[in-house]
């Protein structure tokens, strides 16, 4: 039986198409009308005023408690503003895909804050 040259069946054909594929796919944008993610974002967000408070419960952590009594766990609070009693104005977008094992406020994402 002759041997066969591994490098020149059919699998080095469905490489180059897989390769022409990924190649057609790479310089793509997103479809007209559709918004990208910084822009669905953004326009789910709102603009909250409220108070860091340091809550001692799993261990403590920082949420922020809004004038209008909601609370929120912030996911990404830069350090300088985890301390208790500082009180900021931040955008905010609700994160509807996490849950919390704190089970304390509605998971959110800061996207812009001012300390008042």
């Amino acid at each position: 039986m002759p041997a066969r040259d591994r490098g020149t069946t059919g699998g080095g054909r469905a490489g180059l198409v897989l390769l022409a594929l990924l190649a057609g796919c790479a310089g793509s944008a997103a479809p007209a009308g559709r918004p990208t993610p910084a822009a669905d974002e953004a326009a789910r967000s709102e603009v909250v005023m409220g108070t860091v408070r340091h809550i001692d419960l799993e261990g403590g952590f920082y949420g922020i408690v809004t004038d209008d009594g909601r609370r929120l766990e912030p996911v990404n609070l830069p350090r300088e503003y985890r301390k208790d009693g500082v009180r900021l104005r931040a955008r905010v977008v609700s994160l509807r895909d996490r849950v919390s094992i704190r089970m304390w406020g509605t998971p959110v994402r800061i996207i812009e804050f001012e300390r008042l």
